[in-house]
Formats: C-alpha cells, sequence, structure tokens
C-alpha cells in the first residue's frame, strides 16, 4: 500500500511539473523578443505608409496606427497579445517626443531604475555604452536590468531612417515608457514615433 501511495503522489508531482513547464512554455511563447517587436513596428509603419497617412496630426497618426496595428491579420501576423493594452495617448507622445522627464519620474520602477534611465536620455555619450553601466548596477533588480537593456537594444535596431542618438533616446524612452503596459503598446508607440520624427 505505502508503494502504491508512493506512486500516486510521485504521478501528481510528475502532472504538476509538466504543468508547470506546459505553462511557462506558453509564457514565454506570448512573450515577443525586442527584435520581434522591432520588426513588427518597422511592419506597421510600413503599412501606414502604404495607405497615404502623410502630414497629420499626432493624434491622427496614433488613431490611423492603432486602427492598423488592432486588425487581426496584424496581431495574428505577429503574434501579438492585445491584452492589458491601453490607447497610446497624444500627450505621451508629445511627451517622448520632447524628452520630458515626468513619464519617467512617475512609473512605478525603482529609483536605480530612474537614474539609469534619466541618464541614458541626458546622456552625451552613446547609448550603448551604457549597456556596461546597467549590468554593473547591483542595486538593480533582474527585471530592472532587462527593461532597461531591452529598451537600449530595441533604440538600436534601425528603421532606415535618419538615425542618430536624438532619435535613439526618443526611441529607449518610448520603449520604457510603453513595456509598463503591453508589447502592443511598445509597437504603437515606436511607429508613430518614427513616423512623426521623419514628419
Amino acid at each position: 500500500m505505502s508503494v502504491s501511495l508512493s506512486m500516486l503522489l510521485t504521478a501528481c508531482s510528475v502532472n504538476s511539473d509538466s504543468e508547470n513547464i506546459a505553462q511557462n512554455k506558453e509564457q514565454y511563447l506570448t512573450q515577443n523578443s525586442v527584435s520581434e517587436l522591432a520588426n513588427a513596428s518597422l511592419d506597421l509603419e510600413q503599412i501606414y505608409s502604404s495607405v497615404g497617412g502623410s502630414n497629420a496630426s499626432i493624434s491622427e497618426v496614433i488613431d490611423l496606427a492603432q486602427n492598423l496595428a488592432m486588425s487581426p491579420e496584424f496581431i495574428n501576423n505577429h503574434a501579438l497579445d492585445t491584452n492589458g493594452y491601453v490607447p497610446v495617448a497624444a500627450v505621451a507622445v508629445q511627451g517622448i517626443l520632447s524628452l520630458d522627464e515626468s513619464a519617467i519620474q512617475q512609473s512605478s520602477h525603482s529609483n536605480a531604475f530612474k537614474n539609469h534611465a534619466l541618464n541614458i536620455i541626458n546622456g552625451q555619450q552613446n547609448i550603448q555604452s551604457f549597456r556596461e553601466i546597467v549590468m554593473g548596477d547591483d542595486r538593480l533588480l533582474i527585471s530592472d536590468k532587462k527593461v532597461l537593456l531591452d529598451a537600449i537594444d530595441f533604440s538600436l535596431i534601425s528603421s532606415e531612417h535618419g538615425v542618430d542618438d536624438e532619435w535613439r533616446k526618443r526611441k529607449f524612452m518610448g520603449y520604457v515608457v510603453a513595456q509598463q503596459v503591453s508589447s502592443l503598446n511598445v509597437v504603437i508607440t515606436a511607429t508613430v514615433l518614427n513616423i512623426a520624427m521623419k514628419q
């Protein structure tokens, strides 16, 4: 009887482990990588350009980009999760374009995170040079390091037009602000910033 009970407990334990592995794998598969988000943003920008939304206000760019991004075809093509998505606000995009620090200051991140983000936004050195500084800061949580490093990586992916460090700072800040909401917010915010900076 003790052998049967032991086998039953082991079987339950194995089922629990396999269920956990399946859930973790599913969660991993629904998370988009930085390059996938950048590709989705570039794709959305191309779709936007093909429908002729030039010389529009920030609000008009946001409305059209959001409508295009919310199409089932776009969502499915880029495996984007719409859960948690909140419409992008024109005031938020304008704040990012002007590098308004209040979006970072008001975030729920730690002071160490905020300091690094603000140093990157206000820094005179190349954004990529901040990677080692972020990785070496023991005050940062692993999750904070991941967001900052992902934001740096995201800002360094070229969108094939006028790339400079001032543009990268806006793309970095857009990622930091939008990732708090959802991956779809990251894609739409990046697209709107790209379009706005080209106008």
